[in-house]
């Protein structure tokens, strides 16, 4: 949701992995073919039959003229079609090199938000073969009369064609391989790239990277922590756009694992996508709160000098208000889309649970912030934006959401709380 940019280089660099990935199956493939004409040589030369051969022999050359034209495709982006009748009458175990033949594996990797949201709406509606056959299975029955569940309970299921198509599906698009840092381009280089720490979904939590020696042991193998990579596509449904580097969005375990799995938020054109460069959530959607009647207890303190004042109770209790569109806007196609976004995460759920102590102190912090204090860090050098950001030990600037959880929130309660602080911040630019 928190707005995120991708640089191209992280697009070379994975396509470049994923090539070498595919050099790798094209040199299979050849090796099959030198191993199958040996084979047939020699039965043909004991006058045995050498049906079986042939016809695995063509299968391959098949495969690897198909291979030529992946990196590619020999059709043009938008005008790509796939019969219906290949899709659920041929299901040949190539299948999956006549799809990447036809589109060409760059203008995968490298698909656009648009793209995929086209493709899956549009063209490839029907092409799910991962889909609509994995929930049935190879379609046999074991001795109870019971279809299996999936390919692999079957014992034939080297000989199925649906195996074969999942287990090509996984080869070629190899993310688990990626996934566990066997590449030269690993998803901690990928979000070392993209320079974030905090979810962009919720901004609740850290998403964190670090490197590390296993058991404090200089001279052992750098060990790597990163955050979970969700696919906004999951990839159990849309393996075609499992290392699509738009799909890959690094969440915390919450939003991934518990909230988002293998569930769809919702169609691209109704929700906010965080790589999406022409709609931003944080400018369709504001976060307020309301305090109850145990989070108005004030108590008084007395200074120094004697002198009595009522301050808020920092354990005071809120209730956080429904989202609403940024002050002066209209109820938009965009807060429609934010909403969506909100409600999917418990957003609402999450912060009145987890974090109302959190608000409580944004509270006082901001209704009664020492102006004395704000006016010292000014003298000493620092600018208005850095001298808040220390106070309220979070950043205000919305293109620095991303860098810690609770920005968000600490932004809109701010702005809230005490606007012609905020609007002064904004003229400069949070300078």
């Amino acid at each position: 949701m928190m707005h995120i940019e991708i640089p191209n280089v992280c697009f070379n660099k994975m396509y470049e992995i994923w090539e070498n990935k595919l050099e790798s199956i094209r040199q299979d493939t050849v090796d099959k073919i030198n191993k199958l004409n040996t084979t047939i040589q020699t039965k043909q030369k004991k006058h045995q039959d050498t049906t079986k051969e042939q016809k695995e022999l063509k299968n391959n050359q098949a495969i690897l003229n198909k291979i030529n034209l992946i990196p590619d495709g020999k059709k043009d982006y938008l005008q790509f079609q796939l019969e219906q009748e290949r899709c659920y009458k041929k299901r040949s175990y190539n299948y999956i090199y006549d799809i990447l033949a036809d589109y060409g594996a760059k203008k995968l990797l490298r698909a656009s938000l648009e793209d995929m949201a086209s493709l899956i709406k549009h063209e490839l509606t029907d092409w799910n073969l991962w889909a609509k056959f994995n929930p049935l299975g190879c379609g046999k029955k074991n001795k109870k009369g019971e279809i299996y569940s999936s390919c692999g309970d079957c014992k034939k299921h080297k000989q199925c064609k649906q195996y074969q198509i999942i287990k090509n599906i996984k080869k070629i698009f190899c993310y688990d391989e990626w996934a566990n840092g066997k590449m030269s381009f690993t998803p901690y280089d990928f979000i070392q790239f993209l320079n974030i720490k905090a979810c962009p979904y919720c901004n609740l939590e850290y998403v964190q990277i670090a490197t590390f020696k296993k058991n404090n042991v200089q001279d052992s193998e750098d060990k790597y922590v990163h955050p979970a990579l969700d696919h906004f596509y999951p990839k159990s449904k849309y393996p075609f756009f499992a290392l699509s580097l738009y799909n890959l969005v690094p969440s915390c375990t919450t939003c991934n694992s518990y909230i988002k799995g293998d569930n769809e938020i919702s169609s691209y054109e109704n929700c906010i996508h965080p790589y999406d460069k022409k709609i931003n959530y944080h400018e369709n959607i504001r976060y307020k709160v309301c305090m109850n009647s145990l989070g108005a207890i004030k108590r008084t303190i007395t200074n120094d000098k004697g002198e009595t004042k009522e301050i808020c109770n920092l354990k005071g209790e809120w209730e956080l208000m429904d989202c609403v569109p940024p002050e002066g806007e209209k109820v938009s196609g965009g807060y429609k889309r934010a909403q969506e976004n909100y409600k999917f995460f418990a957003i609402k759920e999450r912060l009145e649970q987890g974090f109302s102590d959190y608000i409580s102190e944004i509270y006082q912090k901001t209704n009664e912030y020492p102006k004395e204090y704000i006016k010292d860090l000014k003298d000493k050098g620092y600018s208005a934006i850095e001298a808040f950001r220390l106070f309220l030990a979070n950043y205000i600037d919305p293109e620095d959401f991303n860098l810690r959880p609770l920005s968000k929130i600490t932004h809109d309660l701010m702005e809230y709380f005490c606007p012609e602080i905020l609007d002064e911040l904004k003229k400069n630019n949070y300078q």
